[in-house]
C-alpha cells in the first residue's frame, strides 16, 4: 500500500511565508539589541558633531593656540614624567582636557567636577598631548624632553639661537591655526590620515587637522557647488578679523614672557658662575695665605722660652 505526502495548498504556501519572515525578522531584532557590534557602539559614544558657528569656530581657535603655547612651553622649560611632577601640576591630555595631580599617582580632571575616573601617572605620561603639529601621532609615545632652558655647563648667550628659532616656529604655528580655519571655510577635503596641507608666508609647508567648528560652507548635493548664505560669511568675516590680531596678541606676551625668562636665566647662571670663581679663590687664598699663618701659629707659643737680655725683664 503506498502513502502520499498531503500537498500544500496555495493559502498554507503563503501562510508559511509569511511566518517564517515574522520569525527571521524577530530574529535579526533580537541579534541586533543584545549582539551589537563593536563598531556601532563605538560610534554611538563618539563625541557629537560639532556646532558650526562664529562662537564655536573661535573658541576651537583659542584652544588650538592654547595648545601651541603650551607646546612651546615645553620647549622652554621641558617635560618631566607624570610620577616626577609635584602635587597640583596640570596636565593636557590628547583631547585637551585639563589633569591635575590631586595626591602621588592620582590625576583628576577638574573640568568633569566631582568625576570618580582618575588616571594615574602612566596613564598620563601615555595620553598626553603630542607636540606633532596637530599630525597624528604614530607611536604613541610621549617620551620625557629636556628644555632650553634646563641645558648645563652652558651661558645664556649660547641659548639664544635656539631660543630665537623655537619662538620662530611658534610664530609659524599660531599662523598655521588661522590659516586652517581659512582653508576649512572651503570645505578643503583631507587626506587619508585626515590632514590638510598649510601654507604660511615666510614658513615651511605644514599640515594640521581641519576644524569642524569652521566649516562653515555648505556643500550643494545637486550643482556641487560650495555656498554660503548671510549668516555663515558674517561668522567668517568675524573670524577672520579675529585671528590675526589674537596671535599677534599672543606672540607679543609670549616675547615679553621670553625676555624675562632670558634675564631671569642670565642672573642666576651669572650668580652661579661668580660663586664658583669665588669659591676657587678661597681655595687658592687658603694654600697661599692662611696656610702660612697656620704654620706659624705653633711658633708663637714658643717665643716665651727667648731668654730676656733688657734690664726690664722682671723674673
Amino acid at each position: 500500500m503506498t502513502h502520499h505526502s498531503p500537498k500544500l495548498s496555495g493559502k498554507k504556501i503563503i501562510n508559511l511565508f509569511i511566518f517564517s519572515c515574522f520569525m527571521l525578522s524577530f530574529w535579526f531584532l533580537i541579534f541586533g539589541i543584545f549582539l551589537r557590534p563593536s563598531a556601532v557602539i563605538a560610534q554611538d559614544e563618539a563625541a557629537p558633531a560639532a556646532v558650526v558657528s562664529a562662537p564655536a569656530c573661535n573658541n576651537a581657535l583659542r584652544e588650538r593656540l592654547a595648545q601651541q603655547q603650551r607646546i612651546l612651553r615645553q620647549i622652554w622649560f621641558g617635560r618631566k614624567a607624570a610620577s616626577e611632577l609635584p602635587v597640583n601640576s596640570v596636565r593636557w591630555d590628547a583631547n585637551g582636557v585639563s589633569w591635575m595631580k590631586m595626591e602621588p599617582d592620582v590625576w583628576r580632571a577638574p573640568a568633569k567636577g566631582n568625576d570618580p575616573a582618575a588616571r594615574n601617572d602612566a596613564q598620563i605620561d601615555s595620553t598626553t598631548e603630542w607636540e606633532g603639529m596637530n599630525e597624528k601621532n604614530p607611536s604613541g609615545n610621549r617620551i620625557e624632553r629636556i628644555g632650553i632652558f634646563e641645558q648645563k655647563q652652558q651661558i645664556t648667550s649660547e641659548l639664544i639661537p635656539e631660543l630665537t628659532q623655537s619662538f620662530r616656529a611658534f610664530q609659524c604655528r599660531a599662523a598655521m591655526v588661522c590659516e586652517t580655519a581659512y582653508r576649512s571655510f572651503l570645505l578643503e577635503e583631507p587626506d587619508e590620515q585626515g590632514l590638510i596641507s598649510v601654507l604660511t608666508p615666510g614658513c615651511d609647508d605644514m599640515v594640521a587637522e581641519p576644524i569642524a567648528e569652521c566649516r562653515f560652507g555648505n556643500a550643494d548635493s545637486d550643482e556641487g557647488d560650495k555656498i554660503h548664505n548671510s549668516a555663515d560669511g558674517f561668522a567668517e568675516t568675524v573670524v577672520r578679523t579675529e585671528c590675526g590680531p589674537l596671535v599677534k596678541q599672543l606672540a607679543d606676551r609670549e616675547a615679553a614672557f621670553l625676555r624675562v625668562a632670558v634675564s631671569y636665566d642670565a642672573a642666576v647662571r651669572s650668580l652661579m658662575q661668580s660663586s664658583g670663581s669665588f669659591d676657587e679663590f678661597l681655595r687658592a687664598l687658603r694654600a697661599d695665605v692662611l696656610a702660612p699663618l697656620e704654620q706659624t701659629m705653633p711658633l708663637l707659643s714658643k717665643l716665651g722660652r727667648i731668654p730676656c737680655f733688657s734690664s726690664q725683664c722682671n723674673e
